[in-house]
């Protein structure tokens, strides 16, 4: 979620006080589990893929 937040993995990682490899790293393994592209890279940050957008608008746990 900070990642689409921050539109970068970057300030993401910043932000989380973590490395941006491991940002990456949870990121492409999220990817691989639900077997979909979340974000479209770009040298200028990151965008929500259509399954991106409807991930990240599932409510969170209770």
């Amino acid at each position: 979620m900070e990642v689409a937040r921050q539109r970068s993995v970057v300030k993401a990682a910043d932000t989380l006080a973590i490395t941006q490899p491991a940002v990456s790293k949870t990121l492409r393994e999220l990817e691989e589990h639900l077997d979909a592209r979340l974000f479209d890279r770009s040298k200028r940050g990151v965008t929500l893929t259509d399954y991106g957008k409807v991930f990240c608008a599932m409510p969170g746990p209770a």
